[in-house]
């Protein structure tokens, strides 16, 4: 019967410990690119214009789209994704910024111009292999402009968000543009894709862009450049990795279980070597060396793993994600430490002739 309890409580608080890590690692940020043209339009060509702030936090995203319809009269060109923008979005037409409709009522039912079927249908963005957004009705917006038959240039304005995974010790930056509504359009000219890297060159090599195709590069501009016939992937994904320094990947190696395995031996023999120093005092001595080691080991082990995540997160400086649960939570296994010194302790205390 006592197993079973010491069995029960010790779950109990291995479970409280698993679940004190539950909260999401990602930090989402804009859900660019979710744009849909009328599907009685050509889209002759598409020009994504990214430039990315010096921090890789935010970038400005400028994308101009050319159109050519053959009829006349009110139409909806463009319906889009209005979550996640920082400073709201622009959108220029033919030179002149219209503005913005409010939401789809629910009982909307004119998707069909845009290639999709009702307002309830939904679509599914792939953003990375795990990680998946359901596009609802509700979410976008649109605006209606009166159409002359010909040629038409559209133009989207926007500060988006970076997403950021902490799932690691280094925070992983991440921009993307959904490729995917493409697929919608009537017809699809050339795709091209401009990276503006004056505010990131310090760290260029650090960034990656998923596309196969070959770059154009202006140093004097500072940009790089692609040209798509057709999509290569369902989005597009700038990806900010820093490098980090040698210290940082020892440490990191190591790990803060390492660290702590190390410093547990170390403190263990220096408790060890004080009971054999003072072995020829008096017995009031031995124990207080005995007992206070007993308890004083696994405290500093304690916080010898709980400082361990901050001196690593130290050295990666602003690039530490900072990500690592309710560690304290390991403060439950200390009195089963102290039992543990304690006893070995007294164990050699009495092995060297008490």
């Amino acid at each position: 019967m006592k197993y079973r309890i010491i069995l029960t409580l010790f779950t109990c608080l291995t479970t409280c410990i698993v679940l004190g890590n539950m909260a999401s690692p990602l930090l989402e940020g804009t859900l660019g690119g979710l744009t849909f043209i009328n599907r009685n339009a050509d889209v002759l060509s598409e020009e994504i214009v990214i430039t990315p702030d010096s921090l890789f936090n935010t970038a400005m995203f400028n994308v101009k789209y050319i159109i050519r319809t053959d009829s006349n009269g009110v139409s909806i060109p463009l319906v889009f994704h209005t979550k996640g923008y920082r400073d709201g979005i622009e959108i220029i037409f033919d030179g002149q910024k219209v503005d913005i409709a409010s939401f789809f009522p629910a009982n909307y039912n004119h998707f069909s111009a845009l290639g999709l079927d009702t307002l309830a249908s939904g679509i599914t963005v792939k953003w990375s292999e795990n990680h998946y957004i359901y596009e609802r009705g509700k979410d976008l917006q649109y605006f209606e402009v009166d159409l002359i038959k010909g040629t038409h240039t559209i133009e989207v304005k926007y500060v988006a968000e970076a997403w950021i995974d902490r799932s690691d010790w280094v925070k992983k930056r991440s921009l993307y543009y959904s490729l995917l509504p493409i697929t919608f359009w009537k017809s699809q000219g050339d795709i091209r894709i401009k990276l503006d890297y004056s505010n990131v060159a310090a760290f260029l090599n650090d960034i990656s862009v998923n596309l196969n195709s070959n770059y154009e590069e202006d140093k004097n501009q500072q940009s790089r450049s692609w040209t798509l016939s057709e999509i290569e992937d369902e989005y597009l994904a700038i990806e900010y990795t820093p490098k980090i320094s040698t210290l940082s990947k020892w440490l990191i190696k190591i790990s803060p279980t390492g660290i702590t395995f190390i410093f547990t031996i170390l403190l263990g023999f220096l408790h060890l070597w004080c009971i054999r120093y003072g072995r020829n005092q008096s017995r009031s001595v031995r124990k207080f060396l005995v007992y206070s080691g007993g308890l004083t080991v696994p405290i500093l082990v304690f916080l010898i793993y709980m400082y361990s995540y901050f001196i690593i997160d130290d050295t990666l400086a602003d690039h530490a994600s900072a990500y690592h649960g309710y560690t304290f939570l390991t403060i439950i296994f200390v009195p089963f430490g102290v039992v543990f010194q304690t006893f070995i302790a007294n164990w050699y205390n009495r092995a060297l002739g008490e």
